[in-house]
């Protein structure tokens, strides 16, 4: 019997996600839609909806932490689950953005 090994990924309190990705020089990914993005979102990140994860239409630079959040935290785990499967080192934003009390970004790409 082959037993296969999950991913390990780290969980971290989405009220820390902008401290912890540039302690490590993470990349920040909302996985929200395009819509939800531009409406507001977490200074730095960048907006990769969850189906192109899902369709591998995003490369992203091998060696690079991935921090994933969404609006509640399941398609964050989602995200981070398939990226830790291509061999990335990701992390999953607990709680989303809806736990994010702090200043949110509008209108960027």
């Amino acid at each position: 019997m082959v037993v296969e090994m999950m991913p390990t990924i780290e969980n971290i309190n989405i009220r820390h996600i902008i401290q912890k990705a540039v302690a490590e020089n993470a990349i920040i990914i909302d996985v929200r839609s395009r819509e939800e993005f531009r409406s507001g979102h977490i200074p730095m990140a960048m907006n990769v909806p969850i189906a192109e994860l899902q369709s591998r239409k995003v490369n992203f630079p091998r060696g690079r932490t991935l921090i994933f959040y969404c609006d509640s935290g399941a398609n964050s785990l989602k995200a981070a689950r398939i990226m830790a499967g291509y061999g990335f080192r990701t992390i999953n934003a607990v709680g989303g953005i809806r736990q994010y009390n702090k200043e949110l970004t509008v209108n960027r790409q």
